[in-house]
């Protein structure tokens, strides 16, 4: 189906007052469709979209979450009953917010999907400032640091960012020299338990534009 091995072919059109979602993938064929409530998908279409929205439909949960320019799905698809094991299988897939808001029109839309490691990314050029800031960066910092670019930027190959420091924000402001992205990617600290129980520090970045 594609030189990637873990690609996901989707197809996504409209069953009002639901998007019926339906993928096939070289390891599980086809799958059984999905019915999403438009709220959940229009939800995250803004540029201001937070946090994620959730929705059930049967045993099957999708978790739907504006990802940069890109729309996540997160869909666990299982079989089984609430009264015994229930069994299945995890799709993660992107598809951008162009392409996911044409099913609004009632448009049929097919998005061939990379897993995360595969999806292009747009070369990133970090000024001086930047490198300096990450060079003297914590521990703990520079994980966040390192799993925010591992996550985000999925622009495609030919966009080009700049990144710079910026203290006012406690972290970075990046531009585009050829489209119009800008934005800041701020530091939020909060605290997580660990296995013992205790609470411990963490420190995430998270883009703003």
């Amino acid at each position: 189906m594609s030189i990637y091995p873990n690609a996901i072919l989707v197809t996504l059109f409209d069953s009002d007052p639901f998007i019926s979602i339906q993928t096939f993938d070289q390891r599980h064929g086809q799958s059984q469709r999905f019915f999403l409530r438009k709220d959940a998908l229009i939800s995250q279409l803004g540029d201001d979209a937070e946090g994620s929205a959730t929705e059930l439909d049967l045993l099957n949960i999708c978790t739907v979450t504006r990802v940069g320019n890109n729309i996540r799905f997160n869909i666990l698809w299982l079989h089984g009953n609430y009264n015994d094991d229930v069994s299945g299988y995890q799709q993660v897939f992107f598809v951008p917010v162009g392409k996911a808001a044409k099913v609004l029109t009632g448009e049929k839309v097919k998005h061939l999907s990379y897993t995360p490691e595969q999806m292009p990314k747009a070369s990133i050029f970090f000024t001086q400032t930047a490198h300096k800031a990450i060079a003297e960066a914590d521990k703990l910092k520079l994980h966040a640091i390192r799993r925010f670019f591992r996550d985000n930027f999925c622009y495609g190959c030919d966009e080009h960012l700049v990144v710079q420091q910026d203290e006012w924000v406690k972290g970075f402001y990046f531009f585009s020299t050829v489209s119009r992205y800008e934005g800041g990617i701020c530091l939020h600290d909060t605290e997580v338990k660990g296995k013992d129980g205790k609470p411990y520090p963490k420190l995430y970045f998270g883009l703003h534009t």
